[in-house]
Parts: structure tokens; sequence; C-alpha cells
């Protein structure tokens, strides 16, 4: 039987998670056709910017985790969840976001659109799962949080 090293293991261990979390990280939605725009980037190109220099329509979606996003007063937020498990309902810190139609669960997903009715700043947030779950199966109980701040200007 062949034996590894820890010694050596770990390092590369240490190596592929670190990549790993560098690559999540860097994706956003701004994307032409995504509409979100991260703060000092430029806005997606189907959505106008006003003068704050904020997108009047942004769409964020779970690849924004950790991100902040400028919007503009009056502006249309989008938030779109889907995927890797069943998200828990979306959390909206302070009132500078008006809900736009009822937020809908979809499966394995939360759908919300708000309106940016002043100025300020909005955390979002919610959650899921890492690993899903199975009737008599070993579970984990991990949870992935998962929260964007929306800059109203």
């Amino acid at each position: 039987m062949r034996h590894i090293d820890m010694k050596t293991l770990m390092p590369v261990v240490a190596l592929s998670l670190a990549l790993l979390a560098g690559g999540c990280a860097s994706s956003a939605s701004t994307s032409p056709g995504a509409g979100g725009s991260s703060a000092g980037s430029p806005p997606g190109a189907t959505s106008s910017v006003d003068a704050s220099g904020c997108p009047t329509a942004v769409t964020i979606t779970a690849t924004d985790a950790s991100k902040t996003i400028c919007v503009a007063v009056g502006g249309t937020v989008t938030v779109n969840l889907n995927g890797g498990g069943a998200w828990d309902a979306l959390d909206v810190s302070g009132s500078n976001l008006d809900p736009s139609g009822t937020p809908s669960a979809e499966p394995n997903g939360q759908y919300a659109t708000y309106i940016a009715k002043s100025a300020g700043t909005v955390d979002i947030s919610s959650s899921h799962r890492a690993c899903p779950s199975s009737p008599g199966k070993i579970a984990c109980h991990a949870i992935l949080a998962w929260k964007v701040t929306v800059e109203i200007k």
C-alpha cells in the first residue's frame, strides 16, 4: 500500500481551497444582459445609468455573494437565487427597498423584486444547506450564508 506524506498533502489541499474560494468570489453579474453592477465596475449594457452613476436596474444572483451593488434611487433591484439547494427566505435590512410584487420561493430558489425608494445602504441575505438532505442517510448540518450590500444613490 502506498503511504501519503501529510506534510506534502496539506499545502496542496490549502492551495486548492484558496484557488476554489478565489474563483467563486471573482464572478459577478456584470455581464451584458445581467443588468447587475458591482460598485466600481461599469454597469451592464441593458441598464441605463442616472446622474449618481448607478444603474437604474440591477439583477443580483448567488454569484454576487459578498459584493456591494449600486442602484439609483427609484431603480429596480431583482434578486434571483437558484441552485445549490433550497434557499431560505430573503432578509432585507432597513427600509430603503420596497417590495414590488410578492416574493416567490421557487423550488430550490428565491426570487424577489424591489424598488429603491430612498438613498442609503441595505443588506440582502439568505442561506441554504451545504448538502442536500436525503432521508435515511447521514446528513451534514453545514449552512452556507449569502449576503449582498446594496448602495442606493
